[in-house]
């Protein structure tokens, strides 16, 4: 790893997955889902079973290098962000990857010249995809690009939370190379908040984290 994630860059949703495991259908949903809270806690949820249940809950410090999470034990492990959506989690006992979404590559997905200009001139045609609905549990939404010349390609992950009655706290995840911070600011201003934050009406902005890309930026709505 040639530089160590910010503290801050763990905040939001992820998937944990054993990297030992066979992986099977690429959009499979892991077993696992935990949110790392901005305000230094965490809560994990069982999916195995569709019932969203609690699995383990507490508090985490993260340095860029070591996780602790201080839940029903004190786990601390050392991380390797082999891309600024799958971290590998090793620790004394067991290890573990963290995905954000449900992209299971290393590498920037690939989209042609073509394509990626057509798609900056029509952000709105972006889907945005629930991964899952199980009770509270917050899921996120996977950004598809329906294109039907080249067929449907997964082109990121959003995960969002109301950090009070006007504002959002949104981190966004891309997958496919050179699209800008100002696409994804698009698709959040119109697939995003038209096609799943049906409440929105009160939102007035959003803090936006574009991962991999740039800093966390104020978005007025």
């Amino acid at each position: 790893m040639a530089t160590s994630p910010k503290p801050e860059a763990i905040r939001g949703a992820w998937y944990r997955t054993d990297p030992e495991a066979e992986q099977g259908d690429a959009d499979a949903l892991p077993e696992m889902f935990v949110d790392f809270d901005i305000d230094g806690e965490f809560v994990r949820y069982d999916l195995e079973d569709s019932s969203g249940a609690v699995a383990d809950e507490g508090d985490y410090t993260f340095d860029g290098d070591f996780l602790i999470l201080r839940g029903a034990r004190t786990r601390t492990y050392r991380v390797d962000c082999r891309a600024p959506w799958r971290w590998h989690l090793e620790g004394k006992k067991e290890s573990w990857d963290l995905l954000r979404g449900l992209y299971r590559g290393e590498k920037p997905r690939a989209m042609s010249a073509d394509r990626r200009r057509e798609l900056e001139r029509m952000p709105q045609r972006v889907l945005c995809r629930r991964d899952f609905k199980i009770g509270e549990v917050p899921s996120p939404v996977t950004l598809v690009d329906p294109s039907e010349a080249d067929g449907e390609m997964t082109i990121g992950s959003l995960f969002s939370r109301r950090v009070n009655d006007g504002q959002l706290w949104i981190v966004v995840t891309p997958y496919i190379q050179d699209l800008d911070i100002e696409f994804w600011e698009r698709v959040v201003r119109g697939p995003y908040l038209s096609d799943v934050r049906d409440g929105s009406e009160g939102i007035e902005s959003a803090d936006i984290r574009i991962v991999g890309l740039a800093e966390e930026r104020r978005l007025t709505l």
